[in-house]
């Protein structure tokens, strides 16, 4: 069948029907069927029986009309009781119903009774009977071939005429005659009718179940069209409308008949036309089809469209007309657009977050990288081998192991995705650290993985600032360290100072014992000084500045570091300069122990010479290059040099930077040389350094000289003051509470102590006038310092209170002035200094009680 022009069903939708052609071939082939049995010879009614039969069945094409029709007038021509059409007529059926009859209103039939017989054995055998039988069958109640009992007892059937009819189309059918009023016995003239009857509806039965057949495919295709989503339509040649699709009238909004006859050109985008006109020649040679996806504007907007086209060929095979179907890609372009948007903005995120895409073929071994991938580790993409173990061979070695059992796991679908931190070498020759991961995409059947792909980050920078915060974080704890044990430390370094002060003035003079005591004092105040220092390094002790001498400085750190060098570096000191700089004592300390440790440790094996060296030097401008960046001046100038392996050409540039080392793990910290470049700049100084491979290392260092000497005492003596006033002393270390009760004592002051604050502050509540100063620790168990120094104030605003601790991070001057302390000392304390600071407080307070009384 061919689609032909649309024609009205129901006068709405255009549908399909048969061809002319076709049509007029079933009409002609069903007037042959009711023809072709006719012959001469045989009695007026004969014929006219037959025509009877003809008449009924070219009256209609409806089969049940026709059947109807026909067993009515066959039931009128043999003048029976019964005449019935069985379907289908099946012996292995269980039972079966008489779809046609016609019947006596004195005997009904199986169908007006609407009943089904029940196929039993002798149903079956009555069946095949007469199935197996070319011409008709009679049975009678009395003969060999005897009706069916069960016929007789419930249909009064006495004789019976069949026959099997057989179309060229389904299942057999059964034709047959019921005689119910009496025996009747079937002539040879009523068989041969009866036969011919059945030869015409078995030719009926073949055009009108063929008709049918046809018009339920028309049927089926009606629907189809109707109901299809996709656009169908049908040109000329000249591209004039010859058949549109519901769903093209419904996308445009059209009718039909707005539509035949009009061409389809104008419903085609413009910028599309002509791609349409170049597609239409293509169906001219072979495989005469053609595709296109062309815009259109519907009444839903504009609309993408994909057309294939085929040609119609005529009996000439010639192009007759065009057939084109047309599905609406509308959101797979937008989706098309919205891929081509995501890959640009994929493409865009891979560069911005720079990631390295990989995709690796496990069973070939082949790997495919972007460009940022070979150029994380400073390769050109065409410069890698596109192979896994190529990769593989930039792992560090100490990586390997741990990157196979992750890969492993991931393999054995232990994770769901693989991810590992490793370092790969660089084209140069260093190593940066990435984070790579990724997921096997294919498995094959045996559950081995075929395909994996991933992504790979540089991370070295962060690897390097995670490293540097752990090296803080040791820093940090080192200084929490510190400051944990700075409190006990200068508690005991208390009781040796102050107890061998007191010994000192108790001691006969120029003897052993006094140069013994003497030495005890020096050490004490040195790990004083070395307490301080560790807390100015941990960043938890004020860096005051004033004016010091350097040389000083330096001939105690060499003192201090002789002991522990070794005995294969010599020491060696030129210290000519005793110019004075405006510095923190501590930092310089630190600075020149720095240095001189860092030469030390590059000779500690080959052994070399130490030298330190200070001098007085003048800067006149233009200033060297390697000194720009400070002003011209007076300046001292701090050598350090050895004569150990020096430094390589390519870090010397970095030896200043933070976290920077050369040692090995838990050797260094990196923060030495840091930290002397940050004091020196923070002086308005400079450093240099200079450095060959096998000549050694200098260190110059350059610090303004200062010319204001206010302040600076070439001595340590100080005056004593000593004073009558009574004080209180509140520390829990029994100690220390006897060595400052015994102290104070020399000095003239009457003294009470208590090592347990709770009852000092029951004692000063019962009498507060009773004492004129108040001592305390800051950290003691019960109560801390200051909180009894506010429960002391709130009792007696005007007492005076010194507040004294070894350390606590919790408490500055600032602090404790606001809470109404006089003054804040560090443990341990010198007798001089203990005794200027009672005596300014106590003076204090009565000058401005006096200024503060009635004038007499």
């Amino acid at each position: 069948m061919q689609l032909s022009s649309p024609s009205k069903l129901d006068n709405r939708l255009p549908v399909l029907t048969l061809e002319t052609e076709t049509q007029k071939a079933c009409e002609a082939y069903f007037e042959h069927c009711t023809t072709t049995h006719k012959s001469g010879g045989l009695p007026l009614y004969f014929h006219e029986a037959l025509e009877r039969v003809n008449a009924c069945i070219r009256g209609s094409t409806d089969l049940q009309i026709t059947l109807d029709k026909t067993i009515a007038a066959v039931y009128h021509i043999f003048k029976c009781e019964r005449a019935w059409l069985l379907f289908p007529c099946e012996p292995d059926a269980p039972s079966f119903r008489v779809p046609i009859e016609h019947t006596h209103p004195d005997f009904p039939g199986a169908c007006a009774l609407n009943c089904d017989i029940p196929m039993t054995a002798n149903v079956t055998e009555f069946c095949r009977s007469v199935l197996n039988s070319d011409v008709p069958v009679a049975f009678y109640a009395d003969s060999n071939r005897r009706v069916l009992n069960a016929l007789i007892e419930r249909f009064d059937v006495l004789s019976i005429m069949v026959m099997s009819i057989r179309p060229k189309f389904g299942k057999p059918w059964m034709l047959g005659l019921h005689q119910c009023s009496y025996a009747r016995k079937w002539t040879v003239e009523d068989k041969r009718l009866f036969q011919e009857i059945g030869y015409r509806i078995t030719d009926a039965l073949d055009v009108l179940l063929m008709f049918r057949g046809l018009k339920k495919r028309e049927k089926n295709y009606r629907l189809l069209i109707e109901n299809q989503t996709d656009l169908i339509i049908k040109l000329d040649l000249e591209g004039r409308f010859q058949f549109i699709s519901p769903s093209y009238c419904k996308m445009f909004g059209k009718r039909e008949n707005d539509l035949l006859g009009k061409k389809a050109l104008p419903m085609i985008h413009k910028n599309d036309r002509a791609k349409a006109l170049k597609v239409a020649k293509k169906l001219s040679c072979p495989p005469y089809t053609a595709c296109a996806e062309q815009k259109t504007l519907t009444r839903q907007g504009l609309k993408w469209l994909s057309w294939l086209y085929s040609p119609v060929f005529d009996e000439y095979n010639k192009a007759a007309a065009i057939i084109a179907a047309g599905t609406d890609i509308t959101r797979y372009k937008q989706e098309q657009q919205a891929l081509r948007e995501n890959q640009v903005r994929l493409k865009l995120a891979v560069q911005g977050a720079s990631l390295g895409m990989w995709d690796w073929d496990i069973k070939t071994g082949h790997l495919t990288c972007n460009d940022l991938f070979a150029q994380m580790i400073g390769y050109q993409p065409d410069e890698l081998i596109p192979h896994a173990g190529a990769w593989l061979d930039l792992i560090h070695p100490e990586d390997k192991d741990k990157i196979f059992k992750t890969l492993y796991r991931h393999f054995k679908n232990e994770t769901c995705q693989y991810s590992a931190q490793l370092r790969l070498k660089t084209k140069s020759g260093a190593w940066c650290w990435v984070h790579c991961q990724g997921q096997v995409l294919e498995w094959d059947d045996d559950k081995k993985p075929v395909r994996m792909a991933g992504t790979q980050v540089d991370i070295t920078n962060k690897k390097l600032n995670e490293e540097r915060l752990l090296r803080a974080h040791r820093i940090e704890s080192i200084g929490n360290l510190a400051g944990g044990i700075a409190h006990d430390f200068n508690n005991i370094l208390s009781s040796i100072i102050g107890y061998a002060e007191l010994s000192i003035d108790e001691v006969e003079k120029e003897t052993a014992l006094e140069d013994n005591l003497q030495e005890i004092y020096t050490a004490g105040k040195r790990a004083k000084d070395l307490v301080k220092q560790i807390l100015t390094f941990a960043r938890q002790s004020a860096e005051e500045r004033q004016i010091i001498q350097v040389r000083a400085i330096a001939k105690e750190v060499l003192r201090l570091i002789r002991a522990t060098t070794p005995a294969n570096i010599e020491l060696r000191q030129a210290l000519e300069s005793n110019s004075l700089i405006m510095a923190n004592a501590t930092q310089m300390h630190q600075l020149i122990m720095n240095l001189c440790t860092n030469a030390v440790q590059a000779m500690e094996n080959t052994g070399g010479i130490l030298s330190i060296c200070l001098s007085d030097a003048e800067l006149d401008d233009p200033l060297p290059l390697s000194l720009s960046g400070i002003a011209p001046g007076d300046y001292i100038r701090l050598t350090v040099s050895d004569t150990g392996p020096g430094i390589e050409p390519d870090i010397i540039e970095s030896i200043f930077e933070p976290y920077f080392t050369t040692k090995g793990i838990g050797e260094g910290t990196g923060m030495g040389l840091a930290m002397v470049h940050g004091i020196v700049e923070s002086y308005n100084g400079k450093i240099t350094v200079n450095s060959k491979i096998g000549a050694g290392t200098v260190f110059s260092i350059y610090l303004p000289i200062t010319e204001d000497f206010d302040g600076y005492q070439l001595s340590e003596t100080k005056k004593v003051h000593s004073g009558t006033e009574r004080i209180l002393v509140v520390d829990d270390e029994l100690p220390i509470a006897k060595m400052m009760r015994k102290m104070l004592e020399q000095l003239g002051y009457a003294v009470t102590t208590s090592n347990d604050c709770i009852k000092a502050y029951e004692l000063f509540k019962s009498s507060p006038d009773d004492f004129d100063l108040v001592i305390t620790d800051m950290t003691m168990p019960g109560m801390t310092g200051d909180l009894l120094a506010e429960r002391f104030i709130e009792i007696r605003p005007d007492i005076p209170i010194i507040l004294c601790t070894g350390y606590h991070k919790k408490i500055s001057s600032k602090n404790a002035s606001q809470i109404g302390v006089k003054a804040l000392t560090y443990k341990p304390v010198q007798k001089t200094k203990l005794s200027e600071i009672i005596r300014k407080v106590i003076d204090e307070i009565k000058t401005v009680s006096d200024e503060c009384s009635p004038v007499k």
